[in-house]
């Protein structure tokens, strides 16, 4: 790894865990019961690429946008996923499934657009499983700018650091894997987004049917594009 790459690299996760844990030590940020504080947090990643794409003049490698190869199918699983918490989910209310959608997408937006996005672009062309692992240890440090335990966290309950930080660190780095082939392949970062908010405001109905969609949409790529030029967009 060269000092270029490395200094990006390095900056941009000071960035990130610097962003993140000022924000994190702001008050409450309401408005109605949205609390813009912790949506806050989920963007310092977001903020800290876009500054270091700038700074260091990172190439957008994967060509990786918003709609990405194919638009429609991009929006059909975005609007899927949006739509099935308020169909699958009957505990609460319909106001309180809004707020917490869209809270929980918006958050999620801004983690992948650091870590799939920039981050993503940042390490191209480094070992395909170093990538990911450098990835995934980066992502789990993030974490203890706004918690003092990611492990428990992530977990929701108590598990031993010994047992805890390796498994997570192996955790992160599997799902770095699996959204960041799905970026390539798809070139949409909202993919990834879907993927991430759902545990968090989806509920198990809905995880279940978008995650098996996107499962078959990254094994079957080569048969969806077939003869297809993918344009840059």
């Amino acid at each position: 790894m060269n000092k270029s790459k490395l200094l990006s690299i390095g900056v941009y996760f000071l960035g990130a865990f610097g962003l993140t844990f000022a924000f994190s030590q702001l008050p409450k940020l309401t408005v109605g019961t949205i609390d813009f504080k912790d949506i806050l947090c989920g963007w310092g990643p977001l903020f800290s690429g876009l500054v270091c794409y700038r700074v260091f003049k990172v190439p957008n490698q994967h060509d990786i946008s918003l709609n990405g190869v194919k638009p429609y199918l991009t929006w059909g699983i975005v609007l899927l996923a949006l739509l099935l918490p308020f169909l699958t989910i009957y505990t609460v209310s319909k106001e309180t499934i809004l707020i917490s959608v869209v809270s929980q997408f918006v958050y999620s937006f801004g983690e992948e657009f650091g870590w799939r996005h920039y981050l993503q672009n940042a390490t191209y062309g480094l070992n395909k499983w170093g990538r990911y692992l450098l990835i995934g240890c980066l992502w789990f440090l993030w974490h203890y700018s706004f918690t003092k335990d990611p492990v428990q966290a992530m977990a929701g309950q108590q598990i031993p650091s010994l047992i805890g930080i390796p498994l997570f660190i192996c955790l992160l780095s599997l799902f770095s894997f699996i959204w960041g082939d799905l970026v390539i392949k798809t070139r949409s970062i909202l993919l990834p987004t879907v993927a991430h908010y759902l545990p968090k405001a989806g509920g198990t109905v809905s995880m279940g049917i978008v995650v098996t969609l996107l499962i078959l949409i990254q094994i079957s790529w080569k048969r969806i594009t077939r003869n297809e030029v993918a344009p840059s967009i």
